[in-house]
């Protein structure tokens, strides 16, 4: 529904699905950390599997990739808090590549790139970082996130959601306050969801000589002449009986 909503950002009957479905998982408590668990659940599956080819590597930087993308749908105090922590996390730190043939040591970044990108996605008023400066240069992006959650993560810095008319402030001890604004700026969800929908995939392993197209599967007219060939069988088989 996310992305249908990017896609038919216009439409008032997605948006009013869209954010059904939304208040309905930002209500249940520990909707992030559901996530979080899972990804330290396979994280830990995995360690002793190095090899980048195998199943469950592969499986793996899949599904990370998935529940991070979801978590940029969920914009709560939980899931800032969630991700801050995954920041810190480097264990899958790509390794150096043992030969040209081999597929071991190339495995795709840690969870701490795919943290900092979804920081930018989730649809904070001033984000740490653009999605713009992360294809610049990951590094930094993820120096600026993490420099941004130290301040927010200690109570010194507050932050917002736009559409929210409140804004949140971490305590010592892990909890948060909400701050009702005054005078709340008059924004919308609209550009936070066109940014989630273009989240770029930090776990999906590059290799030389690899393209957009060839990352995304055949070219869309593939599909295009693919469906017209099957319509045209069917309306011969129709006229032939």
């Amino acid at each position: 529904m996310g992305h249908r909503n990017a896609i038919n950002g216009r439409s008032p009957e997605v948006q009013i699905i869209y954010q059904k479905i939304q208040h309905e998982l930002l209500s249940i408590p520990g909707h992030a950390k559901y996530f979080a668990n899972e990804i330290k659940r396979e994280q830990k599956e995995v360690a002793e599997n190095e090899a980048t080819g195998n199943g469950d590597r592969i499986a793996y930087n899949r599904n990370r990739w998935y529940y991070f993308k979801t978590m940029a749908h969920l914009p709560s105090p939980e899931t800032i808090a969630v991700l801050g922590d995954f920041l810190s996390d480097d264990i899958d730190t790509p390794r150096i590549k043992i030969s040209p043939a081999s597929d071991w040591g190339e495995n795709p970044r840690a969870n701490s790139f795919a943290s900092t990108i979804t920081l930018s996605a989730i649809g904070l008023r001033e984000p740490p970082a653009s999605m713009k400066a992360y294809d610049a240069d990951p590094e930094a992006h993820l120096a600026k996130s993490r420099a941004w959650w130290e301040e927010v993560k200690s109570g010194r810095k507050t932050f917002s959601f736009v559409g929210q008319k409140v804004e949140y402030r971490f305590k010592q001890d892990g909890t948060w306050e909400t701050i009702p604004i005054a005078n709340p700026p008059d924004d919308g969800p609209e550009s936070a969801t066109q940014a989630r929908t273009k989240l770029p995939d930090p776990t999906r392993e590059h290799r030389p000589g690899d393209s957009e197209v060839s990352s995304r599967g055949p070219a869309w007219w593939i599909y295009g002449i693919g469906g017209l060939a099957l319509l045209s069988v069917g309306v011969w088989r129709c006229r032939k009986k």
